[in-house]
């Protein structure tokens, strides 16, 4: 197994408890959550899209 990049730790902890207080108030994820939040980090994320690119 490979090691987490030390630039994503913080992150990657932050998530997992934010991820288990939402499980412990009852919150039940499904693909198609994951699949959404998924989207929604990129797009949080990625913002050098090309000028042309619709959306």
């Amino acid at each position: 197994m490979h090691k987490v990049s030390s630039k994503l730790e913080d992150w990657l902890e932050n998530f997992n408890n934010t991820v288990a207080q939402l499980v412990a108030d009852g919150f039940k994820p499904t693909a198609t959550d994951a699949r959404e939040r998924l989207a929604n980090l990129t797009k949080g994320l990625v913002t050098d899209l090309p000028k042309d690119r619709k959306r």
